[in-house]
């Protein structure tokens, strides 16, 4: 009689645990619809408000010639317009059974003028009354200049960057050229966003806004000769007969433009003209700035016959094809879309390195295998040095810029916490997470 109850009581446990499986099975695929069409219905209305709206949230904008654009496919998720605007002789049409399908895909044949800057330009003045809120503008070969191109449109990673006002999409002008050294570029994870298994990073350069020339981290070369394209707008502009104050080549463009000069010695800038940006940046300034900027990339030499880049080659034709203007352009765009201009070095990384706040850094350096570890404090200097490369702290991973010294250049600004040989830079990390852990615990 015990058997029999017993053996009733492991048949109602096992009728018990089958139908608790089916329920939690069936509660699962409920679920799992549920959030299917939880998704279907945000993607239906998100195509709905653009449609009503006629503004995308997002918009990549693409100035093509004759390069190819099929690594546009690989950007999924992307929810907005990606417009290309083809200068070539070849007609290009998107494969629509490769295209993503929450993005609007439009390709617009234009004249070929103006390189780059003329795409941006005519992009903005277009649409200037509905942008949308966040805008990517590249070349169509955008993996010359970073060769990582594509993460900035990994779907997990755009929270990364896409909060800023200004973000570079790219790391260097071209490897061939060394440009700017790759035993720079290779280091450099100051601009970073992220960690080190996800990440993105854009680097920002320093430019002098008299000259154009490249100074602080990663410098080319200590020439402080203006660089060539400040050299052909002195001339083609005559500034050479202003005072030494008015020589200033942004500063003389900002005034062409009706915009406000940049206050201070030092702008940033993305080389190869790859950026994001947001709406409000390119509504700082009406887009009668835009007509006039346009007007003078395309106008002021287009009765001019030289020898001019037409795709990869070079013939003779109209310099608004390719003007020297779109260079100086391509150092005006940090500027004119976030006003940003600064007195010093230690300015320009203040984001990274504040050093009101006395953070410690560490200097490496490769000429004398030595390392620094320094605590900065109000009055700390960023000063350049080829050899040198300062590492610093910031969420929760070091980072490194080659080319700058933080250095105490007098009793009571910052102090000196340790110094000591060093092999390389590997070690100078290790060194400097050691003295980290020290201070912390102390």
């Amino acid at each position: 009689m015990m058997d029999a109850r017993r053996a009733m009581v492991l048949l109602l446990l096992f009728v018990c645990c089958v139908v608790l499986l089916l329920v939690g099975f069936s509660s699962y695929n409920t679920l799992s619809k549920n959030a299917a069409e939880q998704q279907a219905l945000r993607e239906a209305n998100w195509r709905n408000k653009l449609q009503l709206s006629g503004r995308p949230s997002r918009a990549l904008v693409v100035a093509q010639h004759s390069e190819s654009i099929v690594w546009l496919y690989k950007i999924r998720d992307f929810r907005g317009s990606i417009i290309v605007y083809n200068k070539g002789t070849s007609e290009w049409t998107f494969d629509t059974s490769r295209t993503a399908p929450d993005s609007n895909y439009v390709i617009r044949k234009v004249a070929n003028r103006g390189r780059e800057s003329a795409t941006y330009l005519q992009y903005i003045i277009d649409n200037y009354e509905n942008l949308p809120e966040q805008i990517w503008f590249t070349q169509a070969d955008p993996f010359v200049h970073h060769p990582d191109f594509l993460n900035f449109f990994d779907r997990s990673r755009y929270h990364l960057y896409t909060g800023l006002n200004f973000y570079s999409l790219s790391k260097q002008w071209k490897v061939e050229d060394n440009i700017p050294p790759q035993r720079f570029v290779k280091i450099n994870n100051a601009f970073a966003r992220g960690d080190a298994l996800h990440h993105v990073n854009g680097i920002l350069y320093t430019i002098n806004k008299d000259n154009l020339q490249h100074v602080g981290h990663s410098r080319i070369t200590p020439d402080s000769e203006p660089e060539w394209s400040a050299r052909w707008y002195r001339k083609r502009y005559k500034l050479a007969q202003l005072s030494q104050h008015q020589r200033s080549v942004l500063d003389s463009l900002s005034t062409r433009v009706g915009i406000t000069p940049p206050a201070h010695a030092y702008v940033l800038y993305s080389y190869g003209a790859s950026f994001f940006v947001q709406r409000a940046g390119v509504l700082r300034h009406p887009r009668v700035v835009y007509e006039r900027l346009l007007d003078f990339l395309v106008n002021d030499d287009a009765k001019t016959k030289s020898m001019v880049h037409v795709g990869p080659r070079k013939k003779n034709g109209s310099k608004s094809i390719d003007p020297t203007q779109g260079y100086v352009l391509e150092r005006f765009w940090h500027y004119l879309f976030t006003g940003e201009s600064y007195e010093s070095l230690a300015g320009c990384y203040d984001a990274m390195i504040p050093v009101l706040q006395r953070p410690i850094v560490a200097v490496y350096s490769n000429s004398q295998s030595r390392v620094w570890v320094r605590q900065l404090a109000a009055g700390s200097e960023a000063m350049e040095d080829m050899e040198a490369t300062t590492l610093f702290m910031t969420g929760g991973a070091v980072r490194f810029l080659p080319g700058i010294d933080y250095s105490i250049l007098e009793e009571g600004v910052g102090k000196l916490l340790h110094d000591q040989e060093c092999k390389d830079l590997a070690e100078a990390k290790r060194v400097y997470l050691s003295i980290l852990e020290f201070t912390r615990s102390a």
